[in-house]
């Protein structure tokens, strides 16, 4: 249910006061302006705001006109203003139509603001008293969190973030919203250290004010951020770097878990590696499940065998990736009587074309596969293989080569060439380019064709996605809800899952089409655009998780040869950039989730996305990229890294998830990188990686005794015992390594982004304390005080 207007959430009427207000206070060019730049959020709790947070508790001590009082007592973080050289009702229109995308109410958290043993009843006073509002089953009527004053209303603040996100070039407000954060974890530590008499509902009132405002925000910020669309690392850090408070969402992730179990044919591999993007943290997904439903509610899980879903552990669990068998070329066009011809390569059209090779449509024949050089007039066809478009087309039709039978050889259905020569015309193409026709088994042939993936996906007229749901969804009448539920599907459909998909996505990405029911397509940058200027807001912002299917916010233009001209762009990185090239560290947490069915293929892709041309070799990946700089956050992992090669043992070996899934054998944790972007970086060097860390070092020829003398407590020293027994065999020093924030003091650590419990720390070795070898990560007990850590320049070797 969308925020409607009315006495209990906003009017038009209190829009345009706000916005009058703010035209009082004009001074130079429409902005507000946030009060809040002294609320620093970090661990230590700002004087200030805490003397904020005891003023909105006094606002609320009265129920009766509470809200009111905590609008006014709160609206000073963000003045209005506003330009009065704007027309004021144009202004006022699109603000309410903005907040009208919103959701109803924020997600109930009520159960993580309470204390325990707290009796809801307390609440009463501070409930809305009309029966205007018809509340779904998302919101179930008569639940204390969905009746709150503070809950159901828009306070001042968010008014003037929508009237602001209303003007030409309003700006995006990122200090105010990590300031409300930061203001709630004062409350809620306020709230803690009450007195147990003193706990009563006044607290909780000024907490779910604070989530309420908060969530609010973010999603019209969000919403913001997708203005330009594109996919860009510095909007990536505006977006992921957020402040949260992990122990606030605890109620907010077990009720995202239940939606998914409740949601069967959704495979859970694919929600997981929706809801823990980093993008995410304050993500809405009701209205993500409800879309779902919509189109696939009714049906039975398909991930395992008896109709069950898989447990979302990893994608080795899940049949939709593992242990099924693929029976190449089973999927027909929906008019064909699945007995068609198939088709195979002329081998002598392939070999006559130079460069990239697509399919030729007017000179291919019911006999052969004929070629031509691939173009900005080609149809790139992305598909999932293990859906029966898969298979070899690079044989003739006894199955033969120079190298003899293969069994294995399947052709290309006939129907299948029809239906993409069909769309190709449709689509203004003269080719179209598919891996099944198109990249032989045969080397050199194989390799060559692939390093022209890239090519041919970036240069491509039309990126055509072919996955088995989005293949059934019948598009007429194609409403703004059908509109939303297309997108929900794509967030979680095999397609988008996928490794190599990832990479077609990638350098597609500026004219994407989905092929639907009865080979209807549709323009995914269209329904993007529409869905964010007229639908849902927590539907579109959701693609800030799929970011790699964003397109250009300024398309290039075709030079003589056919190929893109980068000559407006300032620099060969930003080309590469243009392209969707990504560092090593993006490129590894883009692919860490996403399977690649075929051994090897993982850094193969991996060098795609980082490089114009592929490699198996990850040693001469991560050399490529020498002088470059790394977060050392990234490290952070229990990725497996390079063995053998002296400067590279810190390095990553591999980006995707190991088949041992996130627990392994030996029952300990498997933690996941993360991309790092709030830590100090380091430069890679031919010697190692030279960075500065906040580090611990120790001894351990001495049973594990620090060598200043700071592990001196018995627990702690137990806890480096048992390190130097696990990680440190044969090496004389040992080291514990944390990352420095690259913003703010330095001496506080930068917070590991994954799922521990407890401090993460790298766990190093060295014999001369100048060369360090990388030994593993462990989570100290967050129960367990940490040895005392200084900054440090760390060479890994």
């Amino acid at each position: 249910m969308s925020l409607s207007p009315g006495d209990n959430t906003f009017t038009v009427d209190r829009v345009r006061q706000v916005w009058r207000d703010g035209c009082q206070h004009h001074v130079s060019r429409s902005r507000v302006r946030s009060e809040a730049g002294w609320w620093k959020y970090d661990d230590h709790h700002n004087l200030k705001s805490r003397t904020f947070c005891l003023r909105l508790h006094a606002s609320v001590q009265d129920p009766a006109g509470h809200f009111s009082r905590i609008d006014k007592a709160f609206a000073p973080v963000l003045v209005g203003n506003f330009n009065p050289k704007f027309v004021s009702e144009d202004v006022v229109e699109r603000a309410c139509h903005l907040l009208s995308r919103l959701p109803a109410r924020p997600p109930d958290i009520l159960q993580t603001l309470s204390f325990d043993g707290f009796d809801h009843s307390q609440l009463n006073e501070y409930l809305t008293h009309s029966s205007q509002e018809s509340l779904p089953p998302l919101y179930p009527s008569g639940t204390p969190w969905d009746r709150l004053q503070v809950v159901a209303s828009v306070n001042t603040v968010i008014i003037r973030m929508a009237l602001e996100l209303s003007v030409p070039r309003g700006q995006y407000l990122r200090t105010y919203i990590d300031a409300n954060m930061g203001l709630l974890k004062s409350a809620s530590q306020l709230a803690h250290d009450s007195s147990i008499d003193s706990r009563n509902s006044s607290w909780i009132i000024v907490k779910a004010f604070l989530w309420n405002s908060w969530q609010r925000a973010v999603m019209l910020y969000h919403w913001a951020m997708m203005k330009g669309l594109g996919y860009n690392t510095t909007d990536h850090i505006s977006i992921r770097g957020l402040a949260s408070t992990p122990e606030l969402f605890v109620q907010h992730n077990l009720q995202q878990l239940e939606h998914g179990r409740k949601t069967p044919y959704m495979c859970r591999w694919a929600y997981e590696l929706l809801r823990n993007d980093r993008a995410c943290v304050a993500m809405d997904l009701r209205r993500f499940h409800e879309c779902y439903n919509s189109l696939f509610g009714n049906r039975p899980a398909r991930c395992m065998d008896e109709q069950k879903q898989c447990d979302g552990r990893s994608s080795e669990s899940c049949r939709r990736f593992t242990g099924t068998m693929t029976v190449n070329q089973s999927a027909h066009d929906w008019k064909c009587q699945k007995h068609c011809k198939r088709l195979y390569w002329d081998r002598k059209s392939f070999l006559s074309v130079d460069g990239a090779k697509a399919v030729c449509v007017e000179s291919t024949d019911d006999n052969e596969l004929r070629y031509c050089r691939a173009s900005n007039r080609t149809l790139a066809i992305s598909h999932v293989w293990s859906h029966g478009q898969g298979g070899r087309s690079d044989y003739d039709q006894g199955g033969h080569n120079e190298q003899g039978t293969d069994p294995t050889v399947t052709g290309f259905n006939a129907c299948l060439h029809h239906r993409y020569a069909d769309l190709a015309r449709f689509l203004g193409c003269d080719s179209y380019w598919m891996d099944t026709p198109c990249i032989p088994e045969e080397e050199p042939l194989r390799s060559e064709c692939i390093n022209n993936i890239n090519w041919i996906f970036t240069n491509s007229k039309v990126t055509l996605v072919c996955d088995k749901d989005l293949m059934e969804v019948d598009t007429t009448p194609l409403t703004m809800e059908l509109r939303e539920s297309i997108l929900s599907v794509v967030l979680v459909c095999d397609w988008n899952v996928r490794a190599w998909t990832l990479l077609e996505a990638m350098r597609g990405r500026n004219n994407i089409y989905l092929l639907c029911k009865r080979n209807e397509v549709i323009s995914f940058k269209e329904l993007l655009r529409t869905v964010h200027q007229e639908g849902r807001i927590d539907i579109v912002t959701l693609f800030l998780t799929s970011q790699h299917l964003m397109p250009h916010p300024v398309p290039l233009e075709y030079d003589d040869d056919d190929v893109l001209n980068f000559d407006d762009l300032a620099d060969d990185e930003e080309r590469l950039a243009y392209m969707g090239f990504v560092s090593i560290p993006e490129g590894n947490i883009l692919l860490s989730h996403r399977h690649a069915s075929r051994r090897g293929d993982d850094i193969l892709i991996w060098s795609l996305l980082v490089n114009e041309r592929a490699t198996k070799d990850v040693v001469k990946l991560w050399r490529s990229q020498l002088g470059k700089q790394i977060n050392t956050g990234f490290l952070l992992s229990s990725t497996p890294r390079i063995q053998g090669h002296w400067g590279l043992g810190w390095a990553p070996c591999t980006p995707t998830l190991p088949s041992s899934s996130k627990t392994d054998l030996t029952g300990e944790s498997f933690y996941l990188s993360y991309d790092g972007e709030d830590t100090l970086t380091g430069v890679m060097e031919a010697e190692g990686l030279q960075a500065k860390w906040l580090v611990h070092i120790f001894s351990t020829s001495t049973g594990g005794e620090s060598i200043n003398d700071r592990a001196s407590g018995s627990v702690i020293l137990h806890r480096i015992i048992e390190i130097a027994a696990r990680h440190l065999e044969n090496f004389q020093w040992g080291a514990l390594l944390r990352p420095c924030p690259n913003r703010g003091p330095r001496v506080i650590p930068a917070q590991y982004r994954g799922n521990a419990r407890g401090p993460l720390l790298a766990v190093c070795g060295s014999s001369d304390r100048r060369c360090w070898e990388w030994r593993g990560v462990y989570e100290w007990d967050s129960d367990t005080a940490l040895p005392e850590f200084a900054i440090e320049n760390i060479l890994l070797v």
